[in-house]
């Protein structure tokens, strides 16, 4: 059944602060009573929308998938070469997930909670970027593609872990892609 659009508003403010709550608190930490209190809504309003605040998180993560996803797309979509679009994508990306994350206590705990929370999909939680690159690759690289796309992906996935500011991620990203991709060209 689709929601209405005041539903839709409603299932967006508890979004956005469970966000933030979660960002807080952490995924232990933040229970039905707190998200509910954080999002301005009664509890059983609030249970009307999710069963569980393993469900709330579940939608906070999707929401933010979407937005990561809509970002990859503009950014393979430009007019440019195929290594600058696939840096791109893989900064931009990896810059909203380093700003979400940037601060929080409970990062390391959030990102294993989304893991668990994933662990029963056939797919590894981020195919959907190795997905969107192969196409945008492919013409260059031909089979290669799907490998190199989710060597990129991991690659951008342990900068992220370990880049001090934003300006080093970008840094190690571009180095990263344009030196796998120029040496599988060779």
């Amino acid at each position: 059944m689709a929601l209405s659009t005041r539903a839709l508003r409603k299932q967006e403010q508890i979004f956005d602060a469970a966000e933030q709550l979660f960002l807080r608190l952490g995924l232990r930490g933040a229970t039905m009573a707190g998200l509910a209190k954080e999002a301005g809504v009664a509890k059983p309003t609030l249970y009307g929308y999710f069963p569980d605040k393993e469900a709330v998180f579940l939608g906070v993560l999707a929401r933010f998938n979407a937005r990561l996803e809509q970002a990859v797309t503009r950014c393979l979509q430009q007019d440019m070469s195929t290594s600058n679009r696939v840096s791109d994508a893989l900064v931009e990306k990896s810059r909203m997930v380093h700003r979400l994350l940037q601060g929080s206590p409970h990062a390391d705990e959030l990102l294993a909670g989304k893991k668990k929370l994933y662990q029963d999909r056939s797919d590894q939680p981020d195919q959907w970027v190795v997905d969107l690159l192969v196409p945008v690759m492919r013409s260059e690289h031909g089979d290669r593609a799907a490998p190199l796309a989710t060597l990129l992906v991991s690659c951008a996935h342990g900068l992220v872990d370990r880049a001090q500011s934003e300006d080093e991620l970008e840094e190690g990203i571009r180095t990263v892609v344009t030196a796998v991709l120029a040496q599988d060209l060779s």
